[in-house]
Order: C-alpha cells, then structure tokens, then sequence
C-alpha cells in the first residue's frame, strides 16, 4: 500500500519541479535566441535571391535571345523562393512569440491590443489545436486598448488554449471545436474561450482554480495552470469564471479593463 506523501515531500517535490521549470525556461531563452540569430541569416539571403530572381526575370523578360524553355523555369524558382521565405517568417513570428511568452516574469507594463496576444497566443499551441480542433474566431471590431503586461497575458490564453485542446475527444472521422470570442464589456473586453470537449463535473468545477488540483494523469500537470492564470487576470484589474457540464465543453471568460494605468494587486 502506497503512503500518502507528506507535506514536506510535497513541497520538496514542487521544489524540484520549479528548479527544473526554471533550468528548461533558461535553456529555452538561450536556444530560442540562437534560432533567432540564424533565421535572421536565412531571412536576409532569402530576400536577397528573391529580389535577384525578380530582376533578372524583369531584364530577360523583353529579350528574345533568352531561352523560352526557360521563362517557366524562372517562374517556378521565384515561386519556391516565395513560399520559402513565407515558412521562414512564419517560423521568425513563432520563434518571436515563444519569446515574449519566455519573458513573462517581467515587470514592464504597455499598452497593447488583446487581439494580438490571442493571435500571438494561437501560433504558439498551433501545433496542439491543428489536429484536434476546427477553430473559429469571432473579434468584435474597435476594441478598445489593455494596459499591463502582455506576456502574461499571453501566458493567460497559451495555458487556457492548451486546456481546451486537451480536452477535447475528437469524434470519428471529425474534429472538436475551440472558439475564441472577443467583444467589449463595460469598461474593458470580455475574452471567451469555450470547447466542446469532455467538460468538468460540478464537484471538480469547484476545485479547478484551487493550486494543485489536477485531474490529469500524473506527470501531465501539476495542477498550477488555472490558479496561475487567476492570480495574473486579477494582477491586471480583472476575473476569470469558468463554467462547464460533463460531456457538454467548458466555457472560460477572462475580463481585464481597458487602459488601467494602476491595476488590483491579486489576492495571495
């Protein structure tokens, strides 16, 4: 029969945890940082034979001498080069993205537009969502600024995204469903995110945003995510409420003011 762990051997554990949290977040920075370094090389080279392709296809264009069999030829490197450098500046704004969502610990307040964190957001668990959900976006238009700490907002909605995609039980021959909602509620935005996945019982609903509940298999989580995610809406003058049936999906709305210079501190 197993012992139950002990409060000490609980917090040694969350120590580890957070030690190896804080190695892998260092290693991360450093080798996101090199990554940078050399896409910004490939960018560079791809631009330049681009542009060349383009020029040359321009000069040879009105010349007879040039090899018709070529003209098509030309054509299709110049749509290689295209489509390259489209993957290598999609991977720059991911690389980009994993970035700031790196610096989330950081004090610096802004003012920012929420609907480019949620995009930013999406880039980042792109790979988690692209398998298993059909997502649908639905932005009010002319919402109004945030002020605070984009980072950890974007930290909000990658941990909330990730929730709902691992939620979701895909039906045969067919996708979930995550949809993501924005619109402009009293003095700030109302963002929702609201899966069609297995949902949460009523005595667990209870408990998600309590530390260290987690009904995940162990080693999947640490139970942290959501209470996280409470103390940093609250951080910024907001709340969160997450409503859901079993077998129905989980809705969660995060509010946060719009432009609010000196934010709540949230409770301990």
């Amino acid at each position: 029969m197993d012992r139950p762990m002990t409060k000490d051997a609980s917090s040694n554990e969350l120590g580890f945890q957070q030690d190896r949290l804080t190695t892998l977040g260092v290693l991360s920075a450093g080798l996101v940082h090199e990554i940078n370094n050399h896409l910004g090389y490939v960018l560079s080279n791809l631009r330049f034979v681009s542009e060349g392709v383009a020029n040359l296809e321009v000069q040879l264009k009105n010349q007879e001498a040039w090899p018709t069999e070529a003209r098509p030829l030309l054509a299709e490197w110049a749509k290689a080069l295209a489509e390259a450098l489209e993957g290598v500046q999609s991977i720059h704004k991911l690389v980009r993205d994993i970035k700031g969502f790196a610096r989330g610990d950081s004090a610096e307040r802004e003012c920012f537009a929420l609907q480019d964190v949620i995009e930013s957001s999406l880039r980042v668990v792109g790979h988690e969502l692209k398998h298993r959900a059909l997502l649908e976006k639905h932005f009010e238009a002319l919402l109004p600024p945030l002020h605070g700490n984009p980072s950890q907002i974007q930290q909000v909605f990658v941990n909330l995204l990730m929730n709902a995609s691992q939620a979701l039980e895909a039906p045969p021959g067919g996708l979930g469903k995550v949809e993501i909602r924005l619109s402009r509620e009293e003095e700030g935005i109302c963002a929702t995110i609201r899966d069609n996945g297995c949902g949460i019982s009523s005595e667990d609903l209870e408990k998600v945003c309590q530390p260290f509940f987690s009904k995940k298999p162990s080693g999947k989580g640490t139970g942290l995510g959501l209470f996280i995610c409470r103390q940093l809406v609250a951080g910024h003058g907001g709340h969160m409420r997450v409503e859901s049936r079993p077998g129905e999906g989980t809705s969660v709305q995060v509010w946060l003011p719009a432009q609010n210079p000196s934010p709540a501190v949230a409770e301990p």
